[in-house]
């Protein structure tokens, strides 16, 4: 093949690729490098093994087509990528490094860099390069965006607000800014801005339940005797923390239509305030008014100073269990969020940093994470209880434990429910609902001590409280 014919296939190629044609662009690659080696053949092979989630088989292609040209920013721009793709931050920020090196003038390399430098807890360098991107492009949505979740690490809130309200201002039809504008405005104690805010969540497509609504929703109307649907939204604590409203509209008058996961419905159905409970796929019934389960603070215009909360709002029946001791203080313990988190290793403590804390003369530890038990992880420190199976079995536990200590899970909002003592172990930075001007306590769940790190990298403090609360609680 001379070099202006295999000049034409790779024009092909990258033609195909560019059309998401990656079975045409793959052959006609494949059939340039039984002739010999070549970068852009290898390059194109590496970005569709990127897009099919291949990313060590990527990552090769690429590596191979930089060999042959070590000077194509582009190379090392999409090696980046995939190792970013492949959560190996550090080797992408190597890779993004050398295309700023051929190249400090694009914009999406300084963004790349800005979030992989987020993403090793390295603030300060992801600021300056959010901001280089910003200065190269100053309507760059990305940088703008990120830029703010940055300040946010770094506890600058009203430069975060800025950032996106810049953001909002030059997109204002952006969904994202605003819903972490409305999350920035929570976590610092702002709740009318926050809710209003916060509502941009459900313009979010894929986000919420296919359900067909064609009744209209609850603004706040009068519910006695009316049939009000609640859409559960989000993660299995999101559930637990709002469904406080509904025990208070069931005591208003209203019959309670829970829309739930799946996976709460053994403990849903245990609570005697609500009438039906309805997942994914099953038919609708009648009702009046339908709203988001995170929408009711909103309708509400809830903040700390309203007095309407009830604890506790959710209970099971008392079943015998074999893993309490008399004589012990018994503590329920999660350290882990689930590794499918976004933020899993920001909000988990490592088990073994433990060991020194408790005393099993005195304490007996149960491990609440029955997913962990699930999986027979074992460890020196925890007591594995093998028999929790579903959130039943894991409330039946907590509501008759000594205090909770765990990390933000849906444990924390279940023991928070029955009006257990907690001890919450929160990040730097939190989750918006751990408003950050309650320093060791929080207005959604009165038996809290809330325990946050100092910094964002380490836990020693936190860990040393721990051991402080339990010595004063002996």
């Amino acid at each position: 093949m001379n070099t202006k014919t295999q000049n034409q296939d790779i024009a092909k190629a990258i033609n195909a690729l560019g059309q998401n044609k990656f079975e045409e662009a793959e052959i006609i690659c494949q059939e340039i490098l039984t002739l010999g080696d070549d970068a852009d053949a290898n390059y194109i092979l590496g970005c569709i093994r990127m897009h099919d989630k291949k990313y060590t088989e990527s990552i090769n292609y690429i590596e191979k087509a930089i060999s042959k040209d070590n000077t194509n920013v582009g190379y090392y721009i999409s090696l980046g990528c995939a190792y970013s793709s492949d959560q190996n931050f550090v080797k992408a920020i190597e890779a993004f490094i050398n295309a700023n090196t051929i190249n400090s003038e694009i914009p999406q390399i300084h963004f790349y860099l800005g979030e992989a430098y987020r993403q090793t807890g390295k603030f300060t360098h992801s600021l300056n390069h959010f901001k280089t991107s910003l200065r190269l492009s100053p309507d760059h949505i990305g940088s703008l965006l990120m830029l703010g979740v940055v300040y946010e690490e770094l506890k600058k809130f009203d430069q975060a607000k800025e950032s996106y309200l810049n953001c909002i201002n030059i997109y204002p039809e952006n969904i994202d800014p605003h819903i972490n504008l409305g999350m920035c405005y929570l976590l610092t104690g702002e709740y009318e801005k926050g809710w209003k805010e916060y509502e941009w969540r459900l313009k979010l497509e894929n986000t919420l339940p296919s359900i067909e609504l064609n009744k209209p929703q609850w603004k706040g109307e009068n519910l006695d005797e009316k049939k009000l649907l609640i859409i559960c939204e989000q993660g299995f604590g999101d559930t637990i923390h709002f469904i406080r409203f509904a025990k208070l509209f069931a005591k208003e008058g209203a019959n309670i239509i829970i829309f739930a996961q799946e996976e709460l419905n053994s403990l849903l159905k245990e609570q005697p305030w609500i009438d039906k409970i309805v997942n994914e796929g099953d038919k609708i019934p009648e009702h009046d008014f339908y709203i988001y389960i995170q929408s009711i603070p909103y309708i509400l215009k809830w903040s700390p100073s309203m007095n309407i909360q009830e604890f506790p709002y959710l209970s099971v029946k008392n079943r015998s269990i074999s893993c309490l001791e008399k004589n012990k203080m018994n503590i329920g313990i999660v350290t882990q969020t689930r590794v499918t988190a976004s933020d899993h290793k920001m909000r988990s403590i490592e088990i073994d940093k433990f060991k020194t804390i408790f005393d099993k003369s005195k304490h007996n530890i149960i491990s609440l994470d029955y997913t962990l038990n699930k999986n027979s992880n074992k460890s020196e420190v925890i007591d594995q209880y093998p028999e929790i199976n579903d959130f039943v079995d894991t409330t039946n536990i907590i509501q008759q434990l000594d205090l909770i200590i765990t990390v933000d899970t849906v444990v924390a909002h279940i023991a928070g429910a029955l009006n257990k003592d907690v001890y919450l172990l929160l990040s730097s930075v939190p989750g918006w609902r751990w408003d950050l001007n309650y320093i060791d306590s929080t207005p959604w769940y009165p038996t809290f001590k809330i325990l946050r790190q100092e910094t964002s990298d380490s836990w020693t403090n936190v860990l040393k409280n721990i051991e402080i609360e339990l010595n004063n609680n002996v």
